[in-house]
This record gives structure tokens, C-alpha cells and sequence, in this order.
């Protein structure tokens, strides 16, 4: 009965990071987007929907990746912030540059 609780408060505990991700990537792309929309004079509105969807999208996506490689059971910490910079270099490019062993 006690796994089950903690299964599910594990599970609440990700859906609400994930979710404050996603509105966090909600405004700021939202916010990215007027500004887009003003500069290349598409129109304000689709400038803001595209921009908000897309951040909404990219974050989600982020927030996600970074819980499955924090909450590994298996992986030492040495191995989990290996994986975060990989995965960030990914993000970014090829600019981090990783010690392999």
C-alpha cells in the first residue's frame, strides 16, 4: 500500500514539474514571439502562438529528459551529470567538450 502512495506522489511531483516547465516555456516563447512578430511584421498574434506552442513544446521536452536522467536508480552521480552534459551538448551543439575515460 506504501509503494503504491509513493509511486503516485512520485508521479504527482514530475507532472507538476513538468507542467511548471511548460507554462514557464509558455510566456517566454509567447514573449519571444510578439517580439518576432513585430520585428518581421508577420502579425502580432501569430507571432505569440507560434512562439508560446514552441516554448511550451521545447520545455516540456527539456523538464522530461532532465527528470529521466535525475531520477535514474541505477546511475551514480558521476554518471547523471555525465548524461546532463551530454544531453546539453546535444542541445547546444558541440561547443562542451566531455572527458571521456
Amino acid at each position: 500500500m506504501l509503494d503504491v502512495a509513493t509511486r503516485a506522489a512520485g508521479g504527482l511531483a514530475r507532472s507538476l514539474v513538468v507542467a511548471a516547465f511548460g507554462a514557464a516555456g509558455t510566456v517566454i516563447g509567447g514573449m519571444l514571439g510578439l517580439l518576432w512578430g513585430f520585428v518581421n511584421q508577420d502579425g502580432l498574434v501569430q507571432g505569440v502562438v507560434v512562439g508560446a506552442v514552441t516554448g511550451a513544446l521545447v520545455s516540456v521536452e527539456l523538464a522530461d529528459s532532465l527528470l529521466r536522467i535525475w531520477t535514474c536508480g541505477d546511475c551514480s552521480m558521476d554518471a547523471r551529470i555525465k548524461r546532463t552534459v551530454r544531453f546539453a551538448s546535444r542541445q547546444v551543439g558541440d561547443s562542451i567538450v566531455i572527458d571521456q575515460d
